[in-house]
């Protein structure tokens, strides 16, 4: 279990003072998601496995949208 406070963390390499490496897009995508509670998880899981419904409700919306403003 990693822990959401930040640590400095430096070392000497060969008389140079370095720091660790940032963590890459995809350990950052996973460490938001898990910080997510079990219903916005579920939410989420629901809206990316019905990508198909869920892109026709946004068109749909976009068209009244559109029909709204022009």
């Amino acid at each position: 279990m990693s822990s959401n406070v930040p640590v400095a963390r430096i070392v000497k390499q060969g008389g140079v003072m370095v720091g660790t490496p940032s963590p890459t897009v995809r350990e950052r995508v996973e460490a938001s998601y898990d910080a997510l509670g079990h219903g916005a998880k579920s939410f989420v899981t629901a809206l990316v496995g019905l990508w198909p419904i869920t892109a026709v409700i946004a068109a749909g919306y976009a068209m009244c949208w559109v029909a709204l403003v022009y």
